[in-house]
Order: structure tokens, then C-alpha cells, then sequence
């Protein structure tokens, strides 16, 4: 059995009357499922079943739309009334349970939550589900021959455009022969083909789901293999690294594959990711934030991130600040005040003490237009049980100001490792 959440039109709401954060609720088409799925786990009155469910969909006009596997439920206290939000991580395509109940029929009429039967689903093996993987993350290339297919110039120049302002875009992308071993969370570099021949490389990003089939892009009678990729940064074309400044940098790698999904391999992938770092360091803003990499997965990273939110929050509040949270679209999570003084909070997360955390490019460009006002919270060196933090592990939790100093930051992703004193327990 599974929850299912029958979900109305989008409504956009004001974040600072929201238990939880989000600025909207309901279905939108345009958004991804990522986005969908913060703004709808919560907040519902859930059936007391609902706390045995090992899945969650999300349906609208009678379709469910995205499913999500379920790590817990936690509640929340809605002026007086105690209502529940859902914990869990969001399954992509490739998944089998996924893919078996997106596009199925439920009723229309359910208003909010009603259980469903998966039963079936729910005895699926792990192994047949593609049980999480646990391997370093790895690196591949991903060719886009410009003779075969092209993006319309209006396509593009929104990529390079909403890619090179800091915001991520999903595509879904072919993975060439490979049937299995990209997973999500590995990185991708797009190279461009021109004429048969690799012209450069002009694109990175991280993978978002599993290798699943679909139709050909360029033959409906046959099946094609593909992923999906959340672009990071994607260049203009005649701004690729060039096939000769490849060789040059990272000559262990041919660079001549014919196909998409070739794994890049040590040590040419670490070489890969200084050049790129390089190439764009110096004219390109800051690539996104990609912690997916650096967390077990993205349902960590996200609690992580609530936990360090929460945190910072509380030793402000404890400072005698007022502190108000802000809406998803600002580059930090709340602002403090206290008599004339101002200041805007940051909160990252972090699997292991001395991790760096990333700030996006236009988390950076706010700390540079609001010198010494800029505060951030790290927390790190926590223990995970089934997604959620272990009660008792509080972790290392670390606060310094955000300086606007070019140095404090390597234009990798624009790596700041805040620990410059002793970070305190508790």
C-alpha cells in the first residue's frame, strides 16, 4: 500500500506563514519533481496508517505524476494543530517502482491523502530495484554531434543563459549503448562533435536518474537508452575547451568516443575537473551547488541542510536576535535583526568534518553586495539511521562570518571551507 496525494493547480503561497519552506503548493508542469516534491510533503493530516507506508505518490487530474520512497514522517504543529509532513527520498526514472506507478489511474475526486495498493511493489526485491548504490561517484562523457541533432537557438541560449545565472536544467540525454553503471550523483561532461569530429568540451553537470529506455530520438520503431542530467553550466558553443587543449591537459584520454555515456577514469577524470575548473574560473560565475556529490544522497543532504538551518536559527534566537525565515527564491535562509543590526543567515551541510560546501553563484554575488552582514551555519559529522539524523548525534555544528574576499574561494564551485577556529560540540 502507498500513500497518494491527489494534488490541486499550483497556488503560489508566502513563505514566511509556511511551517515548512516552500513557495508554493500543488501541481505545476513547469517545475521539476524535485521542486514538486519539497513543496508537497507536507502539511497533511495523515491517516495513522500512513506511518507503515514505504511509498508516497503524488497525483493530479487523476494521474500520479512522482513517487517517493519513504524514510519517516515528521510532525508539525500548524497554529495549535498537529498535522505530519513526509521524510523520504524521490525516486527518478530507472527505478522500477517508479516507473511501474507513474502515469497510472487514480480516483480524481480523493481530496489530500488516501492510501493506494502497491502490494506487489511492495515485496520487489532490492536487488531488482536497483538497491542504492554505495560505490564512488564516477565520470562521464556525453556527446552531442551537431550533424545528428541540434537544440533550437532559443533552447540553447535559455540554457547557456539560466545555466551560466546559477540555476540548474534538466534534460533528458541519450547514454549511447550503456544499459547499466551510470548512476545518479555522477558527473558528466558534454562534448560537442562537429562534423564527425570531437570540437570540445562546453558543458558539466550531475546526473539525476537511472539509465531507463524510451523512445529513439530518431526512430520511433526502436527504443533508445537515456538519462536525465541537471545541467550545471553549459558554455556557448565557440567558448568549449577545444579538442587541442584537451589533449594537451589531460592526455591519458583519446577524446575521439562515437558514442554518449563513456566513462571518463582516474586519473583523467580529476585532471578533467582542474581544467574545467580553470576554463571557466575566471569568465563564467560560479557552477551551482552539487552537493548530491558530497552527500549519501539527496534526502540527507536536505535534512542536513533543514538541521543546520534549524540550528543557526536557534543560537541567534538564543543571542536575543529576531530571526524570520525567507522564501526558496532568496540566497539565504533567514535574517536576523536585533536593535539597528541586520543579518542575513546561510546554512549548509556536510557528511564529515573538513568537507567544503558550496555556495552557488548567486549566494556569492549576495555576500559581495552585503559585506560583513553575511553569516554561515555548518553542520557536520552527524549519524544517519534510514535517512534521518540519529537522536543524540548533534554533530559538530560550526558558525563564521561570510567574507566577500575573492581568496576565501576556489572557482571550482566556489569552495569556502569555513573552519577557521576550533569548531564547538553540541
Amino acid at each position: 500500500m502507498a500513500i497518494n496525494i491527489n494534488l490541486g493547480p499550483r497556488q503560489d503561497v508566502e513563505t514566511f506563514s509556511q511551517p515548512i519552506a516552500r513557495s508554493f503548493i500543488g501541481f505545476d508542469p513547469k517545475v521539476s519533481d524535485e521542486q514538486l516534491w519539497n513543496a508537497n510533503r507536507g502539511v497533511w493530516e495523515l491517516p495513522e496508517q500512513a506511518r507503515d507506508e514505504q511509498f508516497a505518490t503524488f497525483s493530479h487530474d487523476g494521474t500520479i505524476r512522482l513517487v517517493a520512497e519513504l524514510e519517516g514522517i515528521e510532525n508539525v504543529d500548524v497554529d495549535g494543530t498537529p498535522m505530519q509532513a513526509l521524510m523520504g527520498r524521490l525516486l527518478h526514472r530507472g527505478d522500477p517502482v517508479r516507473d511501474a506507478l507513474v502515469g497510472q489511474s487514480v480516483d480524481a475526486t480523493e481530496v489530500g491523502p488516501s492510501i493506494i495498493d502497491t502490494a506487489e511493489l511492495d515485496e520487489m526485491p532490492a536487488a531488482e530495484r536497483y538497491a542504492p548504490n554505495e560505490r564512488a561517484h564516477r565520470t562521464f562523457l556525453i556527446t552531442h554531434d551537431t550533424e545528428k541533432w541540434f537544440w533550437s537557438p532559443e533552447d540553447e541560449a535559455e540554457l547557456v543563459a539560466r545555466t551560466g545565472a546559477g540555476a540548474t536544467m534538466r534534460e533528458c540525454w541519450s547514454a549511447g549503448g550503456r544499459k547499466q553503471g551510470i548512476e545518479p550523483g555522477d558527473r558528466v561532461y558534454l562534448l560537442e562533435r562537429c562534423e564527425g569530429l570531437p570540437r570540445g568540451v562546453r558543458g558539466s553537470g550531475v546526473v539525476s536518474s537511472r539509465i531507463f529506455q524510451g523512445e529513439h530520438w530518431d526512430d520511433p520503431n526502436r527504443n533508445a537508452n537515456y538519462i536525465e542530467i541537471d545541467w550545471d553550466l553549459v558554455l556557448e558553443s565557440d567558448k568549449a575547451i577545444l579538442l587541442d587543449i584537451l589533449q594537451r591537459d589531460v592526455p591519458g584520454y583519446a577524446w575521439t568516443p562515437r558514442k554518449s555515456g563513456v566513462e571518463l577514469h582516474q586519473p583523467m577524470a580529476g585532471e578533467m575537473d582542474a581544467l574545467w575548473a580553470r576554463h571557466v574560473g575566471e569568465d563564467a560565475p560560479a557552477l551551482v551547488d552539487v552537493e548530491v556529490g558530497w552527500s549519501v544522497d539527496d534526502s540527507r543532504r536536505r535534512v542536513l541542510s533543514t538541521a543546520a538551518r534549524d540550528r543557526i536559527r536557534e543560537g541567534f534566537e538564543e543571542d536575543g536576535w529576531e530571526v524570520a525565515d525567507t522564501n526558496e527564491d532568496r540566497p539565504y535562509c533567514a535574517v536576523a535583526f536585533r536593535g539597528g543590526e541586520q543579518r542575513y543567515l546561510f546554512a549548509k551541510g556536510a557528511e564529515t568534518v573538513g568537507r567544503p560546501v558550496f555556495l552557488t553563484s548567486g549566494e556569492l554575488e549576495f555576500v559581495k553586495e552585503n559585506p560583513e552582514t553575511c553569516v554561515l551555519g555548518v553542520l557536520s559529522d552527524v549519524e544517519f539511521e534510514r535517512g534521518s539524523i540519529v537522536e543524540g548525534s548533534e554533530g559538530i555544528f560550526t558558525v563564521v562570518p561570510l567574507t566577500h574576499e575573492e581568496e576565501a574561494y576556489v572557482p571550482v564551485l566556489y569552495r569556502h571551507e569555513p573552519l577557521p577556529k576550533e569548531p564547538t560540540k553540541g
